[in-house]
């Protein structure tokens, strides 16, 4: 059985504000890079056979200081980059209401469904997620393996590890520098943990609500 800790980078600045990112680059946070150093030191001592970060710079900075820590071997893999949101990358939440008014509410309430402009769908990142999760079982049987990636890549694996609807996808929570592990022969394999924050929080509650609960109508969903 190999065991995948599946990590979603840091805030950016551009989670704070509400901006979308999609494959837009942004840095992290004040907020982010204290978050990144907390989430690195907890894997002191935990050697991961690999690590496999996207390409993009919020994911990267995270997956170069856990691989510090742990002292574990670390490649990029592009098949794990955040879903592609077309015309929407680069905007506020209030730009896209106002520019895209029927998609911005079809892709809250059927996410599904939805293929963004001159971007993606969440069908297709299922596809290259899989694919590259299908290759992490095969190549480390029996390890640890880290993976330092997107909202929209850890929502569609937690969906197919639970049987969850695509247009459920909304329902996963995961929260920046947050922490969720599989466990299985292959893909998708088993849910053990979604969304841990002990980390940089102390407890997943405090982290939840600090997070997601007290910011929700502020931020809402950006990826």
């Amino acid at each position: 059985m190999t065991a995948v800790y599946l990590l979603r980078h840091p805030e950016t600045t551009w989670n704070a504000t509400g901006r979308y990112q999609g494959r837009l680059e942004a840095p992290l946070s004040a907020q982010g890079r204290r978050q990144a150093r907390l989430l690195a030191a907890s894997f002191e001592g935990q050697r991961f056979d690999a690590i496999v970060s996207s390409p993009l710079i919020r994911a990267w900075a995270l997956a170069v200081e856990v691989a510090e820590t742990s002292r574990s071997s670390l490649r990029v893999d592009t098949r794990l980059t955040e879903i592609g949101m077309g015309l929407w990358e680069g905007l506020f939440h209030e730009e896209i209401e106002g520019r895209h008014s029927d998609l911005y509410r079809q892709w809250h309430s059927s996410p599904g469904t939805v293929i963004f402009p001159g971007g993606e769908g969440l069908r297709d990142v299922s596809a290259r997620a899989c694919s590259a999760l299908a290759d992490v079982f095969d190549a480390y049987r029996n390890g640890h393996v880290a993976i330092v990636t997107h909202s929209a890549v850890i929502q569609v694996l937690v969906a197919l590890a639970l049987g969850l609807d695509f247009n459920d996808v909304h329902l996963v929570r995961v929260s920046n520098a947050s922490v969720t592990t599989l466990c299985g022969e292959g893909p998708p394999g088993s849910l053990l943990t979604l969304n841990a924050m002990d980390a940089v929080y102390g407890s997943p509650v405090q982290g939840a609500i600090a997070q997601d609960c007290v910011s929700w109508k502020r931020r809402r969903i950006t990826a």
